[in-house]
């Protein structure tokens, strides 16, 4: 089955991520495909999703009209088929159902809620088959808004995979309150809390994914991509931190407030107020796994659905 165009939508807790894509012929289902076009937004769909217990109708709003733009976006490019996916706000909200009709009714396809097992295992799959010269041990890990998805990796292959209620957006909510309204020094003793709080779901939830020590932690997320930029200009959203060099970068953000933050080189103001929740997780993560180095992947969760979409459509 042939498909000249394809869709990847991501719907997550803080962000929305597409790509439009053409699947290389010869390759099947390998994933290798060159990208049309891509855009991301900060819709923000699971603001305060956490703390009220439910989505706030503005952040709904927000997300329809990001979705109707799509849908003309979809036609001007002549889509011939589209994969969409949410995550932990769609999972975990209890008034989820009535707006997802609405957007897949927007769009004309059904979106999928993903688990928190499928979210970890597909998010793997899209960084495992296209990011280049992977060592032969690795951990990968995903900081999302809502929660962070884990893997561990041997030679190419999935070993085992965990999604733990972990996203930067729900952890500065819960713990830190940083806000762009408020312009606060984050406060040391809720930065201990939160780190403890990490750590405790990681060695409860995660201990199956530790064993023989990794060269690397791979990581496909924005607050990744971020914290790289932040060390290496701008335009450099790729590339390898040090243990050191993340430390670093979690004391900077530790004793910065909103517009300190925002001011910091490759810094976007509308991730300025969860950076520093999203940082801890990726922290206290490497050093769960033990890992000397930080890697940026561009690869991720829609990578996956691809790679899944074009493995069950082969000839």
């Amino acid at each position: 089955m042939g498909f000249s165009r394809i869709a990847l939508l991501d719907l997550g807790t803080n962000s929305l991520r597409v790509e439009i894509v053409e699947p290389l012929p010869g390759i099947s289902p390998s994933g290798r495909f060159k990208t049309l076009h891509h855009e991301r937004h900060m819709p923000r769909l699971g603001e305060e999703l956490y703390r009220l217990g439910a989505l706030r109708e503005e952040a709904k709003r927000r997300t329809c009209r990001l979705f109707e733009d799509l849908a003309q976006t979809f036609s001007t490019w002549e889509v011939d088929h589209i994969l969409a996916a949410s995550t932990a706000a769609m999972r975990d909200a209890p008034d989820g159902a009535e707006l997802l009709e609405t957007l897949s009714n927007i769009l004309g396809v059904s979106i999928r809620v993903l688990s928190g097992d499928d979210e970890a295992r597909l998010t793997a799959l899209g960084i495992l088959a296209n990011e280049p010269n992977l060592p032969d041990e690795v951990a990968l890990v995903d900081v999302g808004g809502g929660s962070t998805e884990l893997s561990r990796a041997t030679a190419g292959r999935i070993i085992a995979s965990v999604s733990l209620p972990l996203g930067a957006l729900r952890l500065n909510e819960q713990y830190l309150g940083l806000s762009e309204a408020t312009n606060l020094l984050p406060d040391s003793t809720a930065i201990e809390a939160l780190q403890a709080h990490v750590d405790g779901v990681l060695k409860q939830n995660a201990g199956a994914l530790q064993g023989t020590p990794v060269a690397c932690l791979i990581g496909s997320s924005g607050t990744v991509r971020t914290l790289c930029r932040m060390s290496f200009g701008e335009k450099e959203a790729d590339g390898e931190l040090s243990a050191a060099a993340l430390a670093t970068l979690v004391s900077l953000l530790s004793q910065s407030n909103f517009e300190e933050t925002a001011q910091i080189r490759g810094m976007e103001r509308n991730r300025a107020d969860i950076i520093l929740a999203g940082s801890i997780i990726t922290q206290q993560t490497l050093r769960f796994f033990d890992a000397p180095l930080l890697r940026a992947s561009q690869y991720s969760l829609r990578h996956g659905l691809l790679e899944e979409f074009l493995g069950s459509n082969k000839a």
